[in-house]
């Protein structure tokens, strides 16, 4: 190939990339539960947030250690706090962990690029003190 083909295949695919949105960093956070407090995955806090934080995909998971269900609940509108108790909030129960094992998963994955959105995606627990690992694709804007 020519140096000016491969420029132009290499502008092509930049610009693609821009339009389309950039897969930014994995962000992996792992969440202390205080059980019926609803913890804001975009900002790690019981507070809702109005910014949005863009994900391609993410993955959740309770920890070794932890005796309690993990609640999730996605795509819920600011400025509203769910609570698992809410049967229209709640998206999935997680099963407990054990003292030597995980327990239960869940994952999701956007339907199109990067419209997934973390500041609208909650975990709580029944268990204080039970720790949660939130795993997702931060998408730039």
């Amino acid at each position: 190939m020519t140096f000016k083909r491969l420029t132009l295949i290499a502008l092509l695919l930049s610009l693609a990339v821009a339009l389309v949105g950039q897969t930014g960093p994995r962000i992996n956070q792992t969440f202390t539960i205080a059980a019926g407090t609803p913890i804001c995955v975009g900002n790690g806090t019981g507070a809702s947030q109005q910014t949005p934080v863009w994900a391609q995909r993410v993955f959740v998971q309770m920890l070794p250690g932890g005796t309690g269900v993990g609640y999730i609940m996605a795509d819920i509108n600011f400025p509203r706090v769910p609570a698992h108790t809410n049967s229209t909030d709640l998206t999935a129960t997680l099963a407990p962990a054990s003292s030597t094992a995980p327990g239960g998963s869940y994952s999701d994955t956007s339907q199109s690029q990067g419209t997934m959105d973390m500041a609208r995606f909650w975990i709580d627990g029944s268990h204080t003190g039970d720790t949660v690992a939130v795993s997702f694709y931060r998408i730039a804007q």
